[in-house]
């Protein structure tokens, strides 16, 4: 994401996580209006660049299906179907078991680490359903038409 605003935001860098819902939170705080999304979060001040505090956590969606990032570690549960488009040679993020990874260690998660930090695991579960709820998997899919 680019933000620009010739004498108001310095240039910079962040690797602060934010979400696109999040710009009705801070366009209405930019302008003073009381308006918030039940999701989006008031980033104004990261946006601005007076801050480096994004978001700890994000629901992530693709294709009817969830995942979840909290910090550098990135969750996605169980979905039913085939695992590669191969097609095109995409990973689709299908699995029958959970998936974690560290972000700090391995960006292209390829070292799924549920198994080994079981710990971890059950703290991005046990939050991501905080947030998210429990049905997730029971998302049916749409034809399009």
């Amino acid at each position: 994401m680019i933000t620009y605003w010739k004498g108001r935001i310095e240039p910079g860098v962040s690797d602060a996580l934010v979400s696109q819902v999040d710009m009705l939170s801070s366009l209405a705080s930019l302008v003073g209006s009381e308006i918030r999304g039940k999701d989006s979060r008031d980033l104004m001040d990261l946006f601005l660049g007076h801050s480096q505090v994004g978001r700890d956590q994000l629901v992530l969606e693709a294709t009817s299906r969830t995942a979840f990032r909290m910090g550098d570690w990135v969750m996605i549960p169980p979905y039913e179907g085939p695992a590669v488009n191969i097609l095109v040679n995409i990973e689709l993020g299908n699995s029958d078991a959970y998936q974690l990874y560290d972000l700090r260690e391995d960006i292209g998660q390829q070292n799924n680490l549920a198994e080994t930090r079981p710990d971890k695991l059950r703290e991005l579960i046990d939050t991501f359903r905080e947030v998210r709820g429990d049905e997730y998997g029971e998302i049916e899919q749409l034809e399009l038409k």
